[in-house]
């Protein structure tokens, strides 16, 4: 057997451990962003994580299709080379809700506690946990999936 097919096979079924649940997380974290984007005065930078947070979602969704074999034909090598391409911004983005805003914001709470920004460090460290798995997951997948084409 291949090497590099097997090394595909183990990560997508690590891929799929992750995935779901870094999309459903994505997905409200999207809801959550933007509904402060709205509230807070049209922060940019809740804009800014919104929108990021939506692309990484359907990144991993995409991926979840690639993963289950249902887009890989020979008419989708595009798809394939564009996610690829794209596979690296759930993980970057991860790093930076667990990192940043999660561990970050934690440190933070040493001069002042609240139970809101405890509660949303909490989400964005599971949120980024998640994320980065299935991010970190999905970059060796695409890659040995174009390369096996």
């Amino acid at each position: 057997m291949n090497t590099s097919i097997k090394n595909t096979t183990g990560s997508n079924d690590a891929f799929m451990k992750y995935a779901p649940k870094a999309v459903a997380l994505l997905c409200l974290l999207t809801v959550v962003s933007f509904t402060s984007f709205l509230t807070r005065g049209w922060a940019l930078m809740d804009f800014n994580i919104a929108v990021v947070a939506a692309l990484s979602a359907l990144v991993l969704l995409l991926n979840i299709q690639l993963a289950r074999g249902v887009a890989i034909n020979p008419k989708k090598k595009l798809l394939i080379r564009i996610m690829h391409r794209c596979s690296y911004v759930p993980y970057l983005f991860g790093i930076y809700l667990f990192l940043f805003k999660g561990f970050w914001s934690l440190t933070i709470m040493v001069k002042s506690f609240s139970i809101m920004l405890a509660v949303m460090s909490l989400f964005y460290l599971i949120c980024g946990h998640f994320v980065v798995n299935a991010g970190f997951q999905s970059c060796p997948m695409a890659r040995l999936k174009v390369q096996n084409r």
